[in-house]
Formats: structure tokens, sequence, C-alpha cells
């Protein structure tokens, strides 16, 4: 897996992966909630869900999706307005609206799903946030960013972007 931070190859990827297995080892033996948080994620009680916003390195979609799925998480599957808003006040609250980020939105299989093959088709949960005239599935665009503006736009899967990752329950 190769993962940049700043565009460069550096020593980030080292840190990124001490970050992820020290994560790791919280998220293990933890269930995500308010009183019993895994370190770096931050929880929201009105969805009950905990996140991991990655702002410190990139990665193509599926080394993002490998990262995410160490930290006993996976990449972000936005199901609602509420999960749309929470998510977006946060990169707003932090200052990192000039980033792009992957979710686990993708379309692999001919379907845009949340998240792996045979996953929740985004046309059954009722919820999208797709910018005007996207998805547009210009190949190879097969993976969902979640854009500057906070829409989403159907993008290559092997271009670098910042991620989510959502705790498994």
């Amino acid at each position: 897996m190769i993962m940049s931070y700043g565009g460069r190859m550096n020593g980030a990827f080292v840190v990124l992966l001490c970050m992820v297995s020290c994560i790791i080892h919280v998220a293990e033996s933890s269930h995500c909630s308010a009183n019993n948080l895994p370190d770096g994620f931050v929880y929201d009680a009105t969805l009950d869900s905990c996140y991991y916003f990655m702002y410190l390195a990139t990665g193509t979609w599926f080394e993002a999706d490998g990262v995410c799925s160490r930290m006993n998480s996976q990449l972000v599957a936005i199901e609602t307005a509420a999960e749309q808003t929470f998510i977006w006040n946060k990169i707003t609250a932090d200052g990192q609206t000039s980033k792009m980020y992957w979710t686990g939105g993708n379309n692999l299989d001919a379907q845009w799903r949340w998240n792996r093959l045979g996953a929740t088709s985004l046309n059954s949960v009722g919820y999208t946030n797709w910018n005007v005239g996207e998805p547009n599935v210009v190949y190879p665009e097969y993976c969902l960013e979640l854009s500057t503006g906070g829409g989403w736009n159907d993008l290559s899967c092997e271009l670098e972007r910042n991620f989510i990752c959502e705790y498994n329950h």
C-alpha cells in the first residue's frame, strides 16, 4: 500500500502506519460509543456513529478502504441528510473544506452501492447528494468522493484523496 502526504512520498507513510496501528489496538477491543471512543474517532450521538477523518494522508480508494478495514471500520456510507450535515460540519469546523474525501460509495459492480460488492444500493437508501451532472460515470469513474463543496462526485478509484472511516458497530 502506498499512501502519500502533501503529494510527496516520505516518512508520512510510516507515521500513518503508526497512527493506524495505534488506533487498531484500541478499535479491536472497543465498542464505539460516547463513553468508549477509539483514539482519533469522533462520536455523533444523534447518529450513534463514530467517524475517523483522515486529514493527514491520502490514498487511492482501495488503499483508503484497507486502512479503514484495519481500524475495524469502513469507508463512510452517507445514508441520510443528517449524516451528510454532521460530516460536512465537522470538515468545515476543522478547516478542511479544500480537500476531497473518499467515501464507501462505488459502482464497481455496475450499480452505485455503499462499501463492498453486494452492499446496500444508493437507490434503496433513498438519500443522495450528487453534484449537478453527477454521476456521469465517465470510464473509469467508479468511486464516490465527497468534493470540496460537500456534494458527491464519481471519480477514478486510482486517484488519491483524503478519506473518512465509519466505525463498525
